[in-house]
Parts: structure tokens; sequence; C-alpha cells
């Protein structure tokens, strides 16, 4: 009887190893290690994996409340991906200044001689510095709403796996 479990327990661990292989062998060919982002991908594709399972198997009480944890971590995980917060405020900022792009001024030049720039920024709709110097300041004060919205996000995804993760079994 141990025999016949030992082959059952090597069959099924072939059967879904082999299978897990193809499965996940994007999500692994296009993974790097020098940037967290992959580590979110991998973490996001598990989830959405694990939830899948969940849904289509529905084995205990309350399986919907988990999906939904799960979900809220992978849609958390996605707005960490896009990085794309306060779209609103950069777009009113665009309409009211203009694009931006930098310029590049010739500064000095190094011990080699070689040239040294300053980057100022440029706005197409400003016209003085001081218009600049005020989309500058504009643009600072989104991007700290940005800061402090990503990472509000980042806090709560990981509050969330710290709290729920192990219940996220069938």
């Amino acid at each position: 009887m141990i025999m016949f479990t030992k082959l059952k327990t090597l069959y099924y661990n072939l059967k879904y190893g082999i299978q897990n292989l193809f499965v996940y062998f994007p999500i692994i060919f296009k993974t790097r290690e020098w940037d967290f982002v992959f580590i979110y991908e991998l973490i996001q594709f598990k989830l959405n994996r694990v939830r899948k399972h969940l849904e289509e198997h529905n084995l205990f009480e309350g399986v919907e409340k988990v999906c939904q944890q799960i979900r809220i971590c992978e849609n958390l995980i996605q707005r960490l991906l896009d990085n794309d917060y306060n779209q609103y405020l950069h777009k009113k900022h665009e309409e009211r200044f203009g694009k931006f792009n930098f310029e590049s001024i010739f500064w000095n030049k190094d011990n080699n001689g070689e040239d040294l720039f300053e980057l100022k920024s440029k706005y197409s709709k400003c016209k003085t510095d001081e218009e600049v110097e005020l989309a500058d300041n504009e643009k600072s004060k989104i991007y700290e709403l940005d800061r402090i919205a990503y990472e509000k996000d980042r806090k709560l995804l990981f509050k969330m796996l710290e709290k729920y993760i192990e219940g996220w079994w069938d």
C-alpha cells in the first residue's frame, strides 16, 4: 500500500509539475532580477492562479470573501505596476503649463575638457523663469501626492498579505 501511495504521489507531482512548467513559462521567461516590478508581477500571477482555483473549486464556506481579498491584492499590485496616480492633476498641470521637456544648457567644462550641461525645465506655455519655477513647484507637489498614494497602496498590499495569506488555500 505504501508503494502505491508513493507511485500515486510521483504521478501527481510529475503531472502538475510538467503542467506548471508550461503555465509559468511566460512569466518566468520575461522576469529579471534587477527590478522590483518583476517581483510584483510574479506575486500577481500567483495570486491570480490561486484565486481562480478557489473560485473554480469552491471547497469551503467563505471562499467568496477570500477571493475578494485576493482580488484586492491583485488590483493593488496592478495600481503599483501602472504607477499612474493623480492622472487628473497631471493632465490639469499640462493644460495649464503645456508639455514638459528638459532643455540642455552648456554649463562648464570638467577637468578632462568635457562639456557639462545643466538640465533646465521647459514647458511649452511658460514664457518666463517665474512661470517655469511655478510649474516646477506644482509638478513637485503632484509627484509628492503620487508618492504618498503609491506608498499607501504598497503598505495596504503587504498588510493584507501579512494578515490573510495563510488562509488562502483550499
